[in-house]
């Protein structure tokens, strides 16, 4: 099989009927778990029970691991989301997606130095960007598997 260019693939799959629906589906699941992230921040925020918390909080470094992992699945859906779309800064090409829910993670995690019952970790940003830089690397071979169809998995990108 011949080696396409991302651009080339991202145009064979505009012929493939269940493109538009996966697509669809994978942002209505992205906008829901933005939602859980909104509501798990929500409850943080004004200190009240959540049992995904309490659920972490006894694991050593739990918190951080799920900041990575909540922070990193946001970042995938929000690239797969957006098909992927970079945009150039300099000599590096990034992904929207990932400048989104890097800008949102930085935003909130600045907040809490305002917020009584919350208390500013830097660890807890770092944590995030983990999972931002892990999961915008698989956002290209995720996007390949999205854009393909199943007769088309061969198809291998240089």
């Amino acid at each position: 099989m011949p080696n396409l260019k991302l651009a080339e693939l991202h145009e064979s799959a505009q012929t493939d009927p269940g493109y538009r629906s996966r697509i669809r589906l994978i942002s209505a699941l992205t906008f829901v778990f933005g939602l859980f992230i909104l509501w798990i921040i929500y409850t943080a925020d004004t200190g009240r029970a959540n049992p995904f918390i309490d659920l972490i909080r006894p694991i050593p470094i739990g918190d951080k691991v799920c900041h990575a992992v909540l922070y990193g699945l946001l970042t995938l859906g929000a690239n797969l989301s957006s098909r992927c779309r970079t945009f150039r800064l300099g000599r590096f090409a990034w992904y929207r997606g990932s400048l989104a829910v890097a800008v949102f993670a930085l935003l909130e995690e600045l907040t809490q130095i305002y917020i009584p019952s919350r208390a500013w970790d830097g660890s807890d940003l770092a944590a995030d960007a983990v999972g931002i830089v892990l999961f915008s690397a698989l956002s290209a071979s995720l996007w390949s598997r999205v854009t393909t169809n199943s007769k088309d998995r061969a198809i291998s990108i240089p």
